[in-house]
């Protein structure tokens, strides 16, 4: 009989424990149950994000799984030997959830959908005094929650977005986002236009998502999206609501009315909403104008005293249909008359050389009509897994007709510019969103997009730009480290008439990385490139004569910019205050830029040209703090330097590479003055800033609000603009060229306290049901007069 050796009897030993483990291993495998869920907000049944849930023993003292939430609320809990456990479900800004479970051999446990209480809200009349946290910092992009206060302090959704840092409205509530009008503005993640803001009743929001690079699947000429999330839960039945303003000063009238209405039955939703713009005040341009030639200094004064009359109606309708619980389809339309119209009186002075004196009526006539439709459809592949598939077609139309006559009977001068444009944009986009695991997120999608435009009245001259672009993206999670990278390509084709066809073709990458190293603080590092495209209007080959002195001309030559920006931020959360500090490069190649140079006989040309580079770099802050229960602050700062590099073109008009600080603030607050009775107080100014040739700057706005809510769905509201100044500068510029100086500046003339008086009414009825919140592109490129 043979022995066995010492190493082959420690070999069978070694063989037969890797099979009891193996064996251990799968009876425990075949005993362990699974745990899942889906995490949802308990105020608007919205998921939770990338919560944590910890299974704790049956005395809450020993963690024995762990494990994080997916963007869509899901979670998943495996291996979970039988017993009794304590699962702890916790996220930032929620109340944390206990829940008691005992799980059998093998069993996999559903919980069904668990609700997380927001860390401010109401429960049988009691108020619960905890404060929702202002904002958290998510992987590209940063989210501001509203709060009771908040609401309470507004009206619309344009009053939300006034107190969010960053994001301007000026009085005639046009949108920026860090001092950019180039951006998206979207409605639980479908985008709207802009003005569509101020039919959406404040109460309907819950968290303002800002994002500053934008990823991949947005256009690459955007520099920033603003995401207003709303409480999706309507009611079937008819909800619905009416807000309107009334001036109190003689002076000036700015009214923004909207209405909203929703009807369900079935499985349909039908709506139907409204805003509206009527804003009309005295403005005075001053433009000053000195040169010198042999004949010693020259000087020329211009003076615009003109009345701003805009109006505009747009009227939104369109419905809903859940065919089953996989398919969603909605259709959106809205029908758009509008005007903006400047009329009055123009006078010139020029002395020196030849002096003389010209004065003329200036008369504004125009007239516009818009249109949109669009077609969306939503496949659901596994509810609440964040799989779909999303295809979206639109059509867009715009008619304008514009003349600005500028007359004297007295001296027979009469001269008339003409605009007749006509604009057709088709665009279709589908976007397909895999999960391929806890940690792994793929997106991918494509979109086409025609724009064609002519204007009537430069020669038949027409513009035919076609886009073909693709997106993917993937989003990584692992522990404290979240990762989204994504490639954009755009191919695109820009025909002109008279003009050989133009083939632009760019790859753009971004790249944004989350670093959560505890539970108040965190880093994010952003990258992302973009193109800035020509404009229709800055393209067409067309002359417009203001004065003697003065023609303003398209340029069919103009070439597409690029933009780089980078950018680095430290964000901080205590108790219920938030505050980042952000460290950025941003660089524009090929930058369009206004040129204005005076010709051989004295006539200043102005129009836009690729003069170079534009590099700006710094620090900014921002945060939202709270003050107790009765209400809070949001500040913003932006201290930066911005850098102009001339190209040849710019340094052959005698401008030279310039350096200069400049800064950009806003502060809002609200407060809670008891009674129903909520203040808010807005401000913003930016320094002046140089660009190529200009210098740009404007006066500072703030505005002063209180506002009461009367019960029954009725509350009013007083709003001053700018109270004690009597004027607003809304644009002004210097040049100090080769051959000649110019300052320009145009001021809205107000009442030395203006006032409004607002007025909501909110009404509802029936049970609660989910709607499809959606509304594709919109474009417009007509061009904008004056504030």
């Amino acid at each position: 009989m043979k022995k066995l050796s010492l190493q082959s009897s420690s070999g069978i030993i070694g063989k037969f424990i890797l099979f009891a483990f193996m064996v251990l291993f799968s009876i425990q495998s075949l005993l362990a149950g699974v745990i899942t869920g889906i995490l949802q907000d308990a105020s608007n049944q919205q998921p939770i994000s990338l919560a944590n849930v910890a299974l704790f023993d049956s005395s809450a003292t020993v963690l024995m799984l762990g494990t994080s939430g997916n963007y869509d609320g899901n979670f998943l809990l495996e291996n979970v030997v039988p017993g009794k456990y304590k699962m702890r479900v916790s996220a930032v800004g929620y109340q944390s959830s206990v829940t008691e479970i005992e799980i059998a051999q093998g069993e996999n446990i559903y919980l069904g959908i668990l609700y997380l209480l927001p860390a401010e809200y109401q429960l049988d009349g009691v108020t619960v005094e905890a404060q929702r946290i202002r904002a958290q910092t998510q992987t590209g992009k940063t989210s501001f929650l509203v709060n009771n206060n908040m609401q309470s302090a507004t009206h619309t959704g344009a009053d939300i977005l006034k107190l969010i840092p960053g994001i301007q409205l000026d009085i005639r509530q046009n949108i920026s986002l860090e001092g950019s009008q180039n951006i998206i503005v979207l409605v639980n993640g479908r985008e709207r236009d802009q003005g569509f803001v101020s039919q959406l009743i404040a109460s309907q929001i819950d968290k303002i998502e800002v994002i500053n690079n934008p990823p991949a699947q947005y256009d690459a000429s955007v520099t920033g999206v603003i995401n207003i999330v709303l409480k999706q839960n309507i009611n079937s039945g008819i909800h619905g609501h009416v807000y309107g303003e009334i001036p109190l000063s003689s002076n000036e009238t700015f009214i923004f009315p909207s209405y909203n209405l929703t009807y369900g039955v079935g499985k349909f939703t039908l709506f139907t909403s409204y805003n509206g713009e009527m804003s009309y005040f005295d403005i005075e341009e001053n433009i000053h104008r000195k040169y010198e030639n042999g004949n010693g200094m020259q000087e020329i004064i211009s003076q615009h005293f003109v009345n701003q009359e805009n109006w505009s109606h747009r009227f939104h309708y369109g419905f809903d249909y859940y065919v089953n619980k996989k398919n969603q389809l909605s259709f959106y339309a809205f029908y758009n008359p509008y005007s903006q119209e400047h009329s009055g009186r123009v006078e010139l002075f020029k002395s020196g050389e030849s002096p003389m004196q010209w004065s003329v009526f200036k008369d504004d006539d125009d007239r516009n009509t818009s249109g949109f439709y669009s077609l969306y459809y939503k496949h659901i592949f596994c509810k609440d897994s964040g799989h779909d598939l999303v295809l979206d077609a639109s059509i867009y139309t715009m008619n304008g007709k514009n003349s600005i006559r500028y007359f004297n009977d007295d001296t027979g001068y009469d001269h008339t510019n003409h605009i007749n444009s006509l604009q057709r944009t088709l665009r279709f986009k589908a976007d397909y969103s895999l999960p391929v695991s806890e940690t792994l997120h793929l997106t991918a999608g494509m979109q086409a997009r025609q724009r064609n435009m002519s204007d009537a009245d430069v020669g038949q001259y027409y513009s035919k730009n076609q886009i073909l672009a693709a997106h993917g993206a993937v989003a990584y999670k692992n522990g404290k480290v979240n990762i989204l990278g994504g490639l954009r390509y755009e191919n695109a084709q820009l025909m002109m008439s008279g003009q050989s066809t133009e083939l632009i073709s760019q790859w753009m990458p971004n790249l944004a990385i989350h670093y959560k190293y505890s539970t108040a603080q965190s880093l994010k590092l952003t990258w992302r490139s973009g193109i800035n495209y020509p404009g229709f209007y800055q393209l067409t080959p067309s002359s417009r004569i203001e004065d003697p002195y003065t023609i303003n001309y398209g340029n069919p030559g103009l070439k597409p910019g690029t933009n780089d920006q980078k950018e680095l931020e430290y964000s901080y959360r205590f108790s219920n205050h938030f505050v980042s500090a952000r460290l950025f490069y941003n660089q524009m190649k090929n930058a369009i830029n206004h040129l204005t140079i005076m010709n051989e006989d004295g006539i200043f040309e102005s129009s836009r040209n690729n003069l170079g580079d534009i590099v700006h770099y710094g620090l900014q802050f921002s945060g939202a703090f709270g003050l107790g229960k009765r209400g809070g602050f949001q500040p913003y700062l932006k201290v930066f330097q911005a850098q102009s590099l001339p190209n040849s073109l710019a340094r052959a008009h005698g401008m030279v590479h310039r350096r200069q600080i400049a800064f950009a603030s806003g502060f809002s607050a609200f407060a809670n003055l008891g009674r129903e009775f909520t203040a808010s107080l807005i401000f913003q100014y930016s320094s002046p800033l140089n660009e190529m040739q200009q210098n740009y700057f404007e006066g500072a706005q703030f505005f002063v609000s209180l506002e009461k809510n009367i019960g029954r769905g009725f509350k009013v509201g007083m709003v001053s603009a700018v109270p004690f100044t009597g004027q607003i500068t809304y644009h002004g510029s210097k040049i100090n060229g080769a051959d000649f100086t110019s300052h320009s500046q145009g001021d809205i003339i107000l009442s030395m306290v203006p006032l409004w008086l607002k007025l909501s009414y909110q009404f509802s009825s029936g049970t609660d049901r989910e709607r499809i919140v959606r509304q594709p592109d919109a474009p417009e490129s007509k061009q904008k007069k004056g504030f």
